[in-house]
């Protein structure tokens, strides 16, 4: 067996520096362009994790400055399928004014027939909107829009 014992580092990086300086010492032994890429991918790094931070700073503002107009209120409640029992619309109501709505899923089709696509139907009662008003783009009133129709249209909850 033998052994040979030499001095010469042939060219690595100290294993005393730290984990960068050492990556950063790696990717220089193929020259710069290899250290070129290595910066561009740091730099993308930086600028992703710069742009996720900006836009949840934005939208975390946005929700407390209109919080209430974009939910429709201060708090929304929801329980799919299933409409609130008297009992926990009572409970609810004690917080202040209270307002139901009524989603589902369905298929809108055009007039003529010739396509259709998956639409979200949503019905709301008399006192909405709790937050702000309704406006129509000519001025109309959304009672005079919906044609006088009283709430609860009688097609709309099951008990």
């Amino acid at each position: 067996m033998t052994v040979a014992a030499t001095d010469v580092r042939d060219g690595r990086a100290p294993a005393s520096l730290p984990l960068v300086l050492r990556l950063a010492a790696r990717e220089l032994r193929s020259g710069l362009s290899g250290f070129y890429v290595f910066i561009a991918c740091v730099a993308l790094g930086v600028m992703v994790i710069t742009g996720v931070g900006a836009l949840s700073d934005a939208l975390k503002s946005g929700f407390e400055k209109q919080g209430a107009l974009l939910l429709g209120g201060d708090v929304t409640v929801a329980r799919p399928h299933t409409r609130a029992s008297d009992i926990e619309r009572r409970w609810i109501a004690g917080f202040g004014r209270i307002s139901e709505t009524a989603t589902m899923r369905t298929m809108g089709r055009r007039i003529d027939g010739e396509d259709q696509t998956l639409i979200e139907l949503k019905a709301v009662d008399g006192a909405y909107p709790l937050v702000g008003a309704v406006t129509l783009e000519d001025g109309e009133t959304l009672d005079a829009a919906l044609g006088g129709a009283s709430w609860p249209i009688p097609c709309c909850w099951s008990g």
